[in-house]
């Protein structure tokens, strides 16, 4: 995983800043019938907004298999929001660099489901198995980040 990563961080871009949220989660974002609010913002800064793109779509799909116990439902709402992301922002090079952190994330959240478990067979945990999908999809860019 490291050495995909690696690969991966090859071709990042530096210089891609924006103003960003800082610690971007679907628990910061609050959704009404006529308006959206974002909370927490005492990390917001100029920075790489691959950064926060990535952050948001790993944690929703973490959050919906947890809640679901499967990762098969959490495919429209990552397509919904990148597609939504993507069709608004008037430079896709903005998100040069997602897959990189997106991996990132998925692969700290995997060292911390293996240090935290209290199962004996890893090989088999359910958890580690979907982080390690979550993982190749990103790396074999599933959902088409690599074109941004």
């Amino acid at each position: 995983m490291t050495r995909q990563m690696e690969a991966l961080a090859e071709d990042t871009v530096d210089g891609l800043l924006v103003q960003t949220h800082g610690q971007y989660r679907p628990i910061h974002v609050f959704i009404s019938d006529s308006s959206v609010a974002v909370i927490d913002l005492d990390r917001s800064r100029p920075c790489d907004s691959s950064r926060d793109v990535a952050e948001f779509v790993h944690r929703l799909r973490v959050v919906m298999y947890r809640d679901q116990g499967t990762g098969e439902r959490v495919e429209a709402p990552t397509r919904a929001f990148l597609e939504t992301y993507t069709s608004e922002i008037p430079d896709r090079s903005y998100l040069t660099n997602l897959r990189f952190h997106w991996s990132r994330y998925v692969f700290h959240s995997l060292n911390k489901e293996l240090k935290d478990s209290e199962s004996t067979d890893l090989e088999s945990d359910p958890s580690v198995e979907f982080y390690r999908s979550e993982f190749e999809n990103v790396i074999q860019d599933r959902y088409g980040v690599q074109e941004a």
